[in-house]
């Protein structure tokens, strides 16, 4: 497949120069070749992988998300050398080198360690996973990244999220400690409270404001966490909110 002025084309014989940095389309008789113009090409597929312009070159997307993306680059260097006076002869050396694209970087990555180094707060979890699926980043240096910087961001993105529903979670419970105190002792003991409440001021000490500010007695146990009691009986979160 191949993406070429807009257009996507598919099952396109295709071949990859990687020397040249040149896409190759062989004809259906195979007796000749034809050079694509790389200025109009977006991305194509060669045996099963895409390729992307990244950094001003073509590179293979090795793995993609929302978040990074991990990809290769072919580097083939030629060395010339003569046999005798008639005849030279040409040796092709293959080396790829693999990138993390992230937040705008692009830093290289080749084994396990420059991974951990990206991600300092999982260097136990990588370390844990590399060894419990006996990736070998010598031998099988491509796949081994793969799964690592698949199994990193993941283990971010979860991370992240978590994060981000305790905020929810902080945020829901401030604001139903708080119309706690505007039913119970009106406006300005909510705004006066409202003043010392700072970013970093626990639902704890919110909870022990309300105690002291109303009648209302706020209690926590294991078969049902944060309940409020009142002279009159004991309301639940649910009940509350309605």
């Amino acid at each position: 497949d191949i993406v070429f002025n807009g257009r996507l084309y598919r099952s396109v014989p295709l071949r990859f120069d990687a020397f040249l940095q040149q896409l190759v389309v062989n004809t259906p008789v195979k007796r000749s070749n034809i050079m694509v113009p790389m200025e109009r090409v977006e991305k194509f597929v060669v045996d099963g992988i895409e390729y992307a312009r990244r950094n001003g070159k073509f590179m293979a997307i090795l793995y993609s998300s929302p978040r990074m993306e991990l990809v290769g680059q072919v580097h083939i260097t030629m060395k010339e050398g003569l046999i005798d006076n008639a005849r030279v002869q040409y040796e092709f050396k293959r080396n790829v080198k693999y990138y993390l694209l992230r937040g705008g970087q692009m830093l290289e990555v080749d084994k396990l360690k420059s991974v951990m180094k990206l991600f300092p707060g999982l260097k136990k979890e990588l370390k844990s996973f590399a060894k419990m699926h006996y990736l070998d980043f010598k031998v099988h240096r491509q796949s081994s990244l793969i799964s690592t910087i698949k199994y990193a961001d993941g283990l971010s993105n979860n991370r992240q999220k978590e994060v981000t529903m305790k905020g929810q979670f902080r945020k829901r419970w401030m604001g139903l400690l708080m119309g706690l105190i505007v039913g119970s002792s009106g406006m300005e003991l909510a705004a006066q409270t409202q003043d010392a409440v700072s970013d970093s001021i626990s639902i704890i000490s919110l909870m022990e404001q309300v105690e002291q500010a109303t009648s209302y007695k706020i209690y926590t146990n294991i078969s049902k966490p944060f309940m409020v009691k009142k002279q009159e009986g004991t309301a639940s979160l649910e009940q509350l909110k309605e």
